[in-house]
């Protein structure tokens, strides 16, 4: 019954949110739950924390999901104090009680925080209430129903993995050559999950757009993408794989990349290990596992992952996103799953 009234509720929200008593139990399925004492209070917000919940204001008035303020509220919000993440979140939740994004964020604060049984509550009454299918997976944009889910699979089952992993030699020798050529520092991953050390990347392809100087750096990594994407080259004669992102990801000794999840299980993730000398991992669901040059690893980003680097060189791998094989064609679009 108290489902059902929340249901309710969630979907009158912009009406009744002003008359209802937002405990934190509400937000946990009614079940005991708290986020720590002050949050809701104005003294515990930050000077950013409240422009970014004006921002999130004009953005929700303005009904356009590509509205300058919510751009403005994604960029300015990975600069958020940890000690402002809990407090921030809960608040945003009061705003918009049914977007994936917020309660995973709230979640992640919760448990930063130390506070996992309340972050598994709050998960556990967002699967309840249908925004996500399981507690561990779930995707920040949309969710496809009927895909197979797992949280890794056996990179065995994609040919275009073998190809990379024969490939790695020139990969290697390509991205050692052309990034030492490079007259300025790589980009900074700049999703505001990661802390300690440095985590960097090379974009090589996104949404199958390549820019002019990566063409220019890597021309035979990029052909093979091609050759892969299209079945041809050295990819002739088998079915074609939509790689349709690709990047090189630089991971400092010392980074901890926190728990985080991807926009949608609508696609995979591949890594090539292109430089690894020990010491990082990375953590989907329960299970952790390492690279190894030259080997490929696969995985559905949008369960729970973290990777943590307790070696003494940079991990290099090459970030490879792909559409699930299960997805049907007419479904493969990248304004249906933001971000993906």
């Amino acid at each position: 019954m108290l489902r059902a009234v929340q249901n309710v509720l969630d979907r009158m929200w912009s009406q009744v949110r002003l008359k209802v008593n937002e405990t934190d139990a509400y937000y946990c399925g009614c079940r005991k739950c708290s986020f720590g004492k002050g949050v809701r209070k104005a003294s515990a917000q930050s000077k950013l924390s409240k422009k970014l919940l004006t921002l999130l204001r004009k953005a929700i008035n303005s009904r356009d999901p590509k509205s300058s303020h919510l751009a403005n509220y994604n960029v300015q919000r990975i600069s958020l104090p940890d000690e402002d993440r809990v407090a921030h979140f809960r608040k945003a939740l009061e705003l918009v009680p049914n977007a994936p994004f917020i309660i995973d964020q709230l979640g992640v604060a919760l448990s930063m925080a130390g506070r996992h049984r309340t972050a598994a509550l709050l998960y556990e009454n967002a699967v309840a209430r249908g925004i996500w299918a399981n507690v561990d997976q779930r995707p920040l944009s949309k969710h496809v129903a009927g895909l197979d889910t797992r949280p890794w699979h056996d990179e065995a089952g994609f040919a275009f993995t073998s190809l990379l992993a024969n490939h790695h030699p020139v990969i290697l020798r390509e991205y050692t050559e052309g990034i030492s050529s490079v007259n300025r520092p790589l980009s900074t991953q700049n999703e505001g999950i990661h802390k300690g050390g440095t985590w960097h990347e090379f974009v090589l392809r996104k949404h199958n757009v390549e820019p002019p100087n990566a063409t220019k750096l890597f021309p035979q990594t990029l052909k093979l993408l091609r050759d892969i994407s299209k079945g041809a080259g050295a990819f002739a004669g088998s079915e074609a794989v939509d790689i349709f992102n690709a990047k090189f990801s630089v991971l400092s000794p010392g980074t901890h990349v926190r728990p985080h999840c991807g926009p949608t299980n609508a696609r995979l993730r591949a890594h090539l290990a292109i430089r690894h000398t020990g010491g990082a991992f990375i953590r989907v669901r329960d299970e952790t596992r390492t690279w190894q040059e030259g080997q490929v690893i696969v995985f559905d980003d949008s369960f729970e992952h973290e990777v943590w680097h307790n070696g003494t060189e940079a991990r290099v791998v090459l970030i490879l996103d792909f559409w699930h094989p299960d997805l049907p064609g007419e479904k493969r679009s990248f304004s249906e799953y933001g971000g993906g």
